[in-house]
């Protein structure tokens, strides 16, 4: 909501921790709270390919990052060899 503060009080929301200033109207920054949206959620795209094929790097797969992103990857790995 850009558009309806003045500058001091964007000042004011800049000093937040989980902030982004985006414009609907404009279309400003839109790429920034995206952006914000994978990291604050803590996503990866993982893009994957049949053995002996090049990479599909147009459909990934979103999965949430985690300590044991090693782990889950193999689950899904697993997964998608079975399902295919």
């Amino acid at each position: 909501m850009i558009d309806k503060i003045s500058m001091e009080e964007l000042e004011l929301y800049d000093r937040l921790d989980r902030y982004c200033p985006i414009s609907g109207g404009l279309k400003w920054n839109i790429d920034g709270l995206l952006d914000a949206i994978w990291d604050d959620l803590k996503l990866v795209r993982v893009y994957t390919k049949p053995k002996g094929e090049i990479p599909d790097m147009s459909e990934p797969v979103i999965l949430k990052f985690s300590r044991r992103g090693i782990g889950r990857s193999r689950r899904f790995a697993t997964e998608f060899i079975r399902d295919s």
